[in-house]
Parts: structure tokens; sequence; C-alpha cells
């Protein structure tokens, strides 16, 4: 019982390291404005030469007209796209603002399903618990509960789905054979229109792969627990950090790899923030 109302005060008594949060937000949102900017030729190309799907319901309907100016006046959509994220990258995060970027998030995943993979899943995830993520607070005190509870609440859970990727992932990879021995890595090489032919020499040694490949999984299952103590959490952070800048460079996939670095910053505190600044400020003249 004590331990439950130590968890109930934590949720409704104040924000929760509401300057990491605040960071982690605009995050996010420079990790969608750099893709978007990236994949505006090819993302005009699909949407001249490929019709979307048309809705079959008036809600799915209103939820993606976007989309529809967007298959009509790709330039005009991209454009606005890319003004909104910017204003809402210099902009106080705020319900409205939240809301609107979801729904972008949407018609943008929509617009893009010939370049997507994994990490437009996570941009989605994380988008949809950055609307709980306000932090400003209420004039009454009822309504100050509240929404320190949704916010406190918010980050809680997309803490727990970033955690719960990890876990299915390195349970998946535990689970298969092909993971086990190694083989993984081995198949690697065999993906000629992503894999950085440069590493091809370094993945055809059968023990080298089954050291990697065990690393990896290590990695993802530790992730599970390490991020939640503060002696292990930087660590693991930094870690995760490498791994996924060498699945970029290897893969060539430096979107996936930029979202799961910037879903990291849910995990830092304001007091992370702090230090840093002292020791940038300590070697400033």
């Amino acid at each position: 019982m004590l331990l439950l109302n130590k968890f109930t005060d934590y949720l409704t008594t104040d924000f929760q390291q509401p300057k990491a949060v605040r960071v982690f937000c605009k995050g996010v949102l420079l990790a969608v404005a750099l893709k978007l900017i990236f994949l505006w030729p090819v993302s005009s190309m699909v949407l001249q030469y490929h019709a979307l799907e048309s809705d079959d319901s008036l809600v799915k309907a209103f939820l993606m007209l976007p989309s529809i100016l967007a298959q009509h006046y790709p330039a005009l959509f991209l454009g606005i796209s890319l003004a909104f994220l910017c204003v809402a990258f210099f902009l106080s995060w705020n319900y409205i603002t939240a809301v609107l970027f979801l729904l972008l998030i949407i018609n943008l995943n929509r617009i893009q399903f010939l370049m997507s993979n994994g990490g437009d899943s996570v941009v989605l995830m994380l988008a949809v618990w950055m609307i709980g993520m306000v932090d400003n607070p209420a004039k009454e005190e009822r309504s100050r509960v509240v929404r320190y509870f949704i916010f406190n609440v918010a980050v809680l859970l997309c803490q727990v789905q970033v955690v719960l990727i990890y876990f299915v992932s390195g349970w998946d990879k535990v689970s298969s054979v092909v993971w086990r021995t190694g083989e993984a890595f081995a198949y690697i090489p065999h993906l000629d229109f992503m894999f950085n032919q440069g590493f091809t020499e370094f993945l055809s040694d059968s023990v080298t792969n089954a050291i990697l490949s065990w690393m990896t999984i290590a990695f993802e299952l530790t992730f599970v627990i390490a991020v939640w103590f503060g002696k292990t959490r930087l660590w693991v952070l930094a870690i995760g950090t490498v791994f996924h800048v060498m699945i970029a460079i290897t893969l060539s996939i430096p979107d996936f790899a930029a979202v799961m670095i910037v879903s990291y910053l849910i995990f830092l505190k304001d007091s992370d923030y702090t230090r840093l600044r002292s020791h940038v400020t300590r070697f400033l003249p």
C-alpha cells in the first residue's frame, strides 16, 4: 500500500522531468522534419505515379484529407507539412499541436508507404503518447492534478513501449535458431538494395557473426532492465546510440536509427541536462 501511495504521488504531484520531455518532443519533430526534407523528391514522385486508395469510411476520409491534398498538390502539402514542423519546433508543446502532429504522421505514413520501415511505426507510437506530454499547469487544483497525471502517465507509457520494442525484438532473436547461430548476419550481405558492401568481408566469418548475434541479443534484453536504473541508464543509452549508428551505416536506414536514438531522450532526466550544461560552460571562456 505504501508503494502504491508513493507511485500515486509521483503521478499526481508535479510534472516529472518536464525539461527532458520538452527536448524529447522537439527531437521527434526534428527527426520527422529531416526525413521529410530528404525524402521530398521521392515522395513527390510516388504521389505522381501511385494513386492512393480511396477511403471506405467518413472518419477515415476526414483523417486523410491532407493526403488528398498531397495527391493533387504534392509540393504544397510537403511545404505546409515542413512549415508546421518548424513552427511546432519553436512553439511550446500544446494539445492542438500534438493532435495535428499525430494527424500529420498518419498522412505522411500513407503517402510514403513505399519508403516506410519500422521507424515510421515507432514515430506513430511516439506521436500518440506525445499528445499527453503538455506541461502547461492549470489554475485550479483539480485540473492541475489531472494534467500532472496525464503528462506523467504518457511519459511512463512511452518509456514502457520503447522498452517493449527491445524486449519483443530480443525475445524473437533468442528464440530463433538463425540468430542464435549467427546465420542472420550471414544473410545480411545478400540484401544488395540496402547493405553497405564495404562490410561484406567482415560478415564472412561464422564466429564473428555468432558473436555479433549474441551481442545484439544481449544488448536488447539488457536494455529492458538497465534503462530503469540510474547507474546503468546512461551507459545503456550510449551503447544503444552506437548500436543504431552502426545499423544506419551498414544497412543504409538512417531514419530508423535516428528515430530510435531520439526515442532515448524520453529516458533522460532534467538533471542530465543540468549536468551537461555545467560541463559545457566549464570549457567556455
